[in-house]
C-alpha cells in the first residue's frame, strides 16, 4: 500500500476522532457514517474476501476504502484544510 493511502487511512481516522469528540463541528452526518463503515469493514476480519487471503484480502479493503473516499472527497478535504488551521488547537 502506498504512502497516500496510509495517509487517507489516517485522515479517516482523524476525521472520525475530532468529529466524534466535538472538536470538529462542521461535518456531515453522512460522510461520518460512511467514514465510519470504511473503518469497520478495514478493521474487521471477516469481511467479503478475508485478510488472510493473500493480497485479495486486502485488495477488498482498500477497494471499500478507495470508494468511501470518493464519495466523501469534498468533505475530507474541508477536514483537511480545519487539521491544517492552528485556530482549532
Amino acid at each position: 500500500m502506498g504512502k497516500k493511502f496510509i495517509d487517507n487511512i489516517r485522515d479517516l481516522f482523524g476525521y472520525i476522532r475530532n468529529a466524534l469528540n466535538g472538536s470538529y463541528r462542521d461535518y456531515s452526518r453522512t460522510a461520518l457514517l460512511k467514514a465510519i463503515g470504511a473503518i469497520i469493514y478495514l478493521l474487521w476480519p471477516a469481511d467479503a474476501i478475508p485478510d488472510c487471503i493473500p493480497v485479495a484480502g486486502l485488495a477488498d479493503d482498500a477497494a471499500v476504502i478507495t470508494y468511501i473516499l470518493t464519495q466523501i472527497r469534498d468533505e475530507i478535504e474541508r477536514y483537511r484544510y480545519w487539521a491544517s488551521t492552528a485556530f482549532h488547537k
